[in-house]
């Protein structure tokens, strides 16, 4: 039903744009899929191309797409991106991955603010919910699907997520912005001047977010609060060369539910309770451009994060980074080639109910370094075919030197038609959880024993980094001046996947304190698995004042383990919705009024029982006067509630359910 009411929905939407009679003009619908065309792309090479001259599946959220987008959320936006599952699990935490894999903290993919890694090497992944910023000061948000180990190192496995922001050139003059609403609530300020030379901005954003629905049980205890500001500056040094320094600090409180095994009834509680996180960075970034191509570019940046009255753990982190890259532009020819240093700093603290918490970290404090050089070559076969040669070589302090090397062609068949293929190796590298963590686990009843099993899992400080080998082929085509698709197909293949196997020695009886059995397995290098799919996206404007975009993934996975796996094992292959579909349409009514539209089909998880589901958001936006502008916005329209993912074993806490959501957003610029 949700569905057939969405597809009506858009059929409204979009009718009158077609029984309006207005005549199409050519030469600018032309022009418009050009310019989509023409997008510029950094993070495919580390150097800007043409959206159209990329030998990698990419997708760009532009800034227009961004203007027309749904949501303030940073992970909400990649929801249109072919290829990406985007899941939220509490009113605060996503699970975002490419490719499959997904999970809290998905470990194979690699997101980048404006070149900042936001992975974190606690327990790999990102802490999306710290992730923030003002929307309208986004540039666009590249996304490339599949491996870029080549350039960008360790844990770019399955992709990566580059979150680009505007220079503060071109965020001048005031900017107020506050939104409402029954799940959530925003408000927003910036102010951005300049002189001959220097730009600046300086901004401060507070979100306040309702707790979702637990399944069972009513409203969860997962509310979340935010504070953030922070600035920018922009340096013309000279006409060739620039320099950025800029930083953003913030503060946020989230409820929290965990639950806790204990060795006696009912042996599992669970504790709800107030956590607290912190975060700092500044970057400094100098760079030269030459009207030739040749460039070069050095960057540094210190990140800082913590946690703090969270039941489970507690933890500081500080990370500093440097790094130098250079491009070589020559006949038939681009080299790039790049050095670095990047250092982790980490503390995990005992949680605030150390006597029932199942983590440890031993060592508690470590520090880590990585050093990295890579070099690509971009070679002009003839004027049509292009040959890319390149890898990334890491020393981890913990698992040695990684190399990762890739080979790409890319054949523009004529003006319209692009063909492009790539063989490529990635790694990603052990977290501290998958190295030093303890997890403590009570077993209620072990079968065919009348006695608890306290299991302990251990990480292993032996451990070798997960590989990737993969195969990519991918074509696109505009075939006229309204349409044009993209389509990409891979085959994945994987190996020395992490897992915990079943415990290699039987479970040893122990009378005190308490009656019960212990036994420990310890985390290796256990499983392999192959992947294979593809993914289409496609852009279609029937005429000048509307436009739809489609994108449709599709995902099989097969894991093997040699032996029964108590974490992340071969049920893995069944935390991957086979199908992810999403149709947007936008329609310009007038000069004024824009009416957006879109309905997604995600289908089911199999491993957490989360059914598939249909979603239908509207947005519906008035520009009053050249300062004003108003925008209603409802999400999940047709669906009161549905829940989008499940937690993992020993991060337990109950299902949790997305609810229907609508606001008011005014925002005023001057």
């Amino acid at each position: 039903m949700n569905i057939l009411i969405g597809l009506i929905l858009l059929a409204i939407v979009t009718f009158p744009a077609f029984a309006t009679g207005r005549e199409i003009n050519p030469e600018l619908l032309r022009m418009e899929l050009e310019e989509l065309l023409n997008l510029e792309v950094t993070s495919a090479a580390k150097h800007p191309q043409k959206l159209s001259e990329v030998a990698a599946a990419v997708f760009v959220i532009s800034e227009e797409s961004l203007r027309h987008s749904f949501t303030d959320f940073i992970p909400e936006l990649l929801r249109d991106v072919p290829g990406v599952h985007v899941a939220r699990t509490t009113a605060s935490d996503w699970a975002i991955s490419i490719r499959g894999f997904n999970d809290r903290f998905a470990n194979k993919l690699l997101v980048l603010m404006d070149g900042r890694s936001l992975y974190t090497p606690l327990f790999s992944g990102v802490h999306w919910e710290r992730q923030d910023a003002i929307i309208e000061d986004l540039d666009r948000i590249e996304v490339i699907r599949g491996p870029g180990g080549s350039l960008w190192g360790a844990n770019a496995v399955n992709g990566i997520i580059n979150i680009i922001t505007k220079s503060a050139w071109d965020t001048q003059g005031f900017f107020a912005n506050l939104k409402v609403g029954n799940e959530e609530s925003l408000a927003a300020l910036r102010y951005g001047g300049h002189g001959e030379n220097v730009a600046y901005r300086v901004y401060l954003k507070a979100r306040e977010v309702d707790s979702s629905a637990e399944i069972h049980n009513g409203q969860a205890h997962d509310d979340w609060r935010m504070l953030q500001g922070g600035f920018r500056f922009d340096w013309k040094l000279s006409p060739e060369r620039n320099l950025r320094f800029s930083g953003d600090a913030y503060t946020q409180t989230a409820g929290v539910v965990q639950s806790y095994y204990i060795p006696i009834p009912p042996y599992e509680i669970f504790f709800a309770d107030d956590g607290y996180g912190f975060g700092a960075n500044f970057l400094l970034k100098l760079e030269e451009k030459k009207a030739s191509g040749h460039s070069w570019c050095l960057q540094a940046y210190y990140d800082t994060s913590s946690a703090t009255g969270y039941p489970l753990l507690n933890w500081d982190l500080d990370v500093y980074d440097i790094e130098f890259q250079q491009v070589i532009p020559k006949k038939n020819l681009i080299w790039t080639w790049g050095l670095g240093y990047r250092l982790y700093d980490t503390y995990v603290k005992k949680s605030v109910y150390a006597n029932f918490s199942p983590y440890a970290f031993v060592p508690a404090k470590t520090k880590s370094y990585i050093l990295n050089a890579f070099g690509q070559a971009e070679i002009d076969l003839t004027s049509s075919l292009k040959l890319i040669l390149g890898s990334k070589f890491e020393y981890h302090e913990e698992t040695g030197l990684n190399f990762q090397p890739t080979g790409r062609f890319l054949w523009k068949v004529d003006e319209n038609k692009t063909i492009w293929g790539a063989i490529s190796r990635a790694v990603r590298t052990p977290s501290r959880g998958e190295l030093d963590a303890v997890i403590n686990i009570y077993i209620p009843r072990l079968e065919g024993s009348p006695y608890p099993l306290f299991l302990e899992l251990h990480g292993n400080d032996d451990l070798d980094p997960e590989t990737l080998l993969a195969l990519e082929l991918g074509y696109r085509q505009s075939l006229n001046a309204r349409f044009q698709y993209d389509v990409t197909v891979f085959f994945n293949v994987y190996d020395d996947l992490i897992t915990v196997p079943l415990p290699e020695k039987p479970p040893v009886f122990h009378p005190k304190p308490w009656p019960h059995l212990h036994t420990y397995a310890k985390a290796q290098n256990s499983m392999d698995g192959e992947t294979y799919g593809f993914e289409l996206s496609a852009f279609y404007r029937p005429t000048s004042p509307l436009f739809f975009q489609l994108s449709y993934s599709y995902l099989k996975m097969f894991l093997h383990a040699p032996q029964k796996t108590i974490w992340f094992g071969e049920d893995q292959e069944d935390v991957w919705p086979r199908h992810i579909f999403s149709l947007r349409s936008c329609y310009e009514i007038g000069k004024k009024l824009h009416l957006d539209a879109r309905v997604r089909y995600v289908s089911k998880v199999p491993l957490y029982d989360i059914p598939s589901y249909w979603a239908t958001d509207i947005k519906l936006s008035w520009k009053a006067n050249e300062n004003l502008s108003l925008s209603f916005i409802g999400q999940n329209i047709f669906d009161p509630r549905h829940p989008e993912f499940g937690q993992y074993y020993a991060l337990r806490t109950p299902l949790r359910e997305v609810e229907r959501s609508f606001f008011l957003k005014i925002t005023w610029q001057k």
